[in-house]
Order: C-alpha cells, then structure tokens, then sequence
C-alpha cells in the first residue's frame, strides 16, 4: 500500500467505516462498576459455529486456568450504559493461593457442593445463575472490569421474598376471617338455645 503522509493510517478507512462506535463508557473487557445478576453462557471462542460454555489454557508461563462466560441479565442499563446482554469473562487461576477462593466460589455460582478440582472441567456452567459485583482494575495500562464478588441468585427470588414479606399480613387476615367465623357460630349457637342475642319473629 502507497504510504499517504496525510493519513498515515488509511489502510484502517475500510474497518472504520464498516465499525460501529464503541458504546459510552465500554472499553475493551470492561463493564460499569456495580452489582449484577447473571446466567453462565455459551460463546463461540474459535469463529468455528461450536459454542462452549468454558475455556481451560495454560498461559506462557506455565499457570492453569478456566474462563467462564458471564451474561448480564439484570441490570437493563447502569446509568446510560446498556449492560444486559453483555457478556463478562472471569477467570479462575489455579494456584495453591487461588484454590480456596475456587472451593469459596464454585459451589456460589453452580448451586453444587463442592466435589474436586475435577469439577471445574467437567462441570456444566451454562443455565448456572448468579449474582456478581463487578469492581474496575488496571491492568497492563487497561482499565477493565474484574469480580470482586460472587453471591447465590435464582431468578425470581426478589418476588418470593416479596410473598414471603407479605405473608405475616395474609395470617393476620386469616385469623380475623377465623375469629368472624367463631363469632357467627356463637350467635347460632345463642339463637338456637333462645339465649340473650336471639331474634325473635
């Protein structure tokens, strides 16, 4: 390609007129900083139609690790970023030090206890459901988002725990529906014997 000295980076003018604008406050492996609730999901790591729900490498200096796919599926936005449907990547490090926090953190997240470190692989993470916090971290000049914690959650819950809020009220209405009900039977009962409280026609 000709070198143009006033647009040194011309060959990119294709990528950028096909490339829509990153969205606002998004940089690359970064989401807002708050508290969501998602499900483990499949992704299409090698471009090939083949989805996996996890990715097990070894890094170049030798350290284990499984990545899991995290889609948001609350928040809809955080502030006037649209989250749901992104999809945050965590990773486990397996090292001596990392191992407790694994043992900690997997059963949280697949509603499982805690079996070996066979489990990791073996696993089904995708349908899991879980609530996250996500926190910024700087890294290699980068910002991106990193778990700062996981927390047990079950779609749904937020209303059974409105039911369950509801539930002292609902008892004191069956009481007060059970005490009409005795007193009805009490004025039969007076009315039948010709006690005080009777009609008579």
């Amino acid at each position: 390609m000709v070198h143009d000295p006033e647009n040194p980076f011309g060959e990119f003018e294709d990528v950028a007129k096909n490339t829509e604008a990153a969205k606002p406050g998004s940089s690359p492996g970064r989401l807002p900083v708050g508290a969501y609730k998602g499900v483990c999901t499949t992704v299409d790591l090698e471009g090939d139609g083949v989805l996996v729900d996890k990715e097990i490498f070894t890094t170049g200096s030798g350290t284990k690790a499984i990545k899991i796919f995290l889609e948001v599926l609350e928040p809809e936005k955080v502030g006037d970023v649209t989250v749901k449907g992104e999809i945050h990547e965590h990773v486990f490090w397996v090292t001596d030090g990392m191992v407790p926090y694994i043992k900690r953190d997997v059963p949280i997240i697949t509603g499982k206890p805690w079996e070996s470190m066979a489990q990791l692989a073996k696993q089904k993470w995708a349908g899991s459901t879980v609530e996250f916090g996500l926190k910024d971290e700087l890294y290699m000049g980068f910002m991106r988002s990193k778990v700062s914690y996981f927390a047990p959650w079950t779609p749904g819950q937020e209303a059974d725990k409105s039911k369950a809020a509801a539930d002292p009220k609902k008892g004191t209405d069956k009481s007060k529906a059970g005490t009409a009900a005795k007193t009805e039977a009490k004025t039969k009962s007076a009315a039948a014997t010709g006690s005080k409280g009777s009609v008579d026609f």
